[in-house]
């Protein structure tokens, strides 16, 4: 039984990983504050010891590599194929093409991540098998809200689910307990995250100048803030991408 205290998150450091990858995407991912799933993932790999953990699909390796930060973990991870960019050797991890369901393995892994191909069947097969082997670990599902073949799978699975894209993707991170193995615990700091989150997703700046006017702060510098974040996301929009 493991306890996921979901306010301990933020506060992984992924930083000593970005020297294994050649890959600018992952090195920017690993260390956004809030919006995506790697610091989840290494802090469910911390409360594992000793485990065996599938990453399916592994493209550059990004979800691969912030898996390993617990060293007594193997990662065996799959794609089908080869667009990793993991500057290997890295000790506990395993890179495989292939077709990750036909490892004998898989049904001893504490925790699997599925992230392939998010057109619903694969996903839904893939749980469909896992029920057939008596899969009795952890799944965590990713971009569970991207589309609606990927909600309509969640909505579908009847077992213990949590959701957890607020300490995870924002495209959506579901968690499927196969064996009644989590606790997930809230605490009122991070409800109240959560609540601001939401606020921010519906109306960001009514959000951010709400939020910072609570405290002390001048006027000037919140209106400077306000135009920064602006500024921010024209030129995201501008150039097709995140810039951090």
């Amino acid at each position: 039984m493991i306890k996921l205290e979901l306010d301990k998150v933020n506060f992984i450091d992924l930083t000593s990983l970005l020297e294994k990858t050649s890959s600018s995407h992952t090195k920017n991912f690993l260390v956004y504050p809030q919006g995506e799933h790697y610091k989840l993932l290494a802090y469910i790999s911390s409360l594992l010891n000793n485990a065996v953990i599938f990453d399916i699909g592994t493209h550059h390796g990004s979800s691969a590599l912030a898996l390993s930060v617990n060293k007594t973990n193997k990662i065996i991870s799959y794609d089908i194929l080869n667009q990793c960019e993991l500057l290997m050797p890295i000790s506990n991890i395993e890179l495989n093409i292939g077709n990750a369901a036909e490892d004998k393995r898989l049904i001893d892994a504490s925790l699997i991540l599925l992230d392939t191909a998010h057109d619903g069947i694969y996903e839904a097969n893939f749980i469909v098998h896992l029920l057939n082997i008596g899969y009795k670990g952890i799944l965590i599902l990713d971009d569970i809200f991207l589309c609606p073949e990927m909600k309509a799978v969640w909505k579908a699975i009847d077992l213990p689910k949590y959701d957890l894209t607020y300490a995870g993707h924002n495209t959506g991170t579901g968690l499927i307990d196969f064996g009644n193995n989590v606790i997930v615990t809230e605490s009122e700091k991070w409800l109240s995250d959560k609540k601001i989150l939401k606020s921010f997703e519906k109306n960001p700046f009514e959000t951010i100048k709400t939020e910072l006017g609570k405290t002390s702060i001048p006027k000037e510098i919140i209106t400077y803030i306000l135009k920064c974040i602006v500024l921010k996301f024209e030129t995201e929009k501008n150039i097709g991408r995140k810039l951090f």
